[in-house]
């Protein structure tokens, strides 16, 4: 009797690893190359005319007073400064 347990036991246990390991898709649980998983994280910068968000590298940059401000184009950034220097 308890050699026939253990056999029936091991039976299950290898049917249900086979079955696992045909539903777990593969590279489930495995950590991914350094390459893969680190992408470069934009940094986003909201245009103070419109208030769009947009990618530092993409903005047109201004000097106002001791600070830089970003701008979604050169339209946005003229209408901004001519805001300002009117002082509205």
């Amino acid at each position: 009797m308890g050699i026939r347990l253990l056999f029936y036991a091991a039976a299950l246990m290898v049917i249900w690893l086979m079955l696992r390991r045909a539903l777990v898709p593969r590279g489930r649980g495995r950590p991914m190359p350094s390459r893969e998983r680190t992408a470069p994280v934009a940094q986003l910068v909201q245009d103070p005319q419109c208030g769009v968000y947009l990618d530092v590298q993409d903005a047109v940059r201004r000097r106002v007073g001791k600070g830089e401000l970003f701008f979604c184009s050169e339209a946005c950034a003229s209408a901004y400064l001519d805001k300002k220097s009117q002082g509205l």
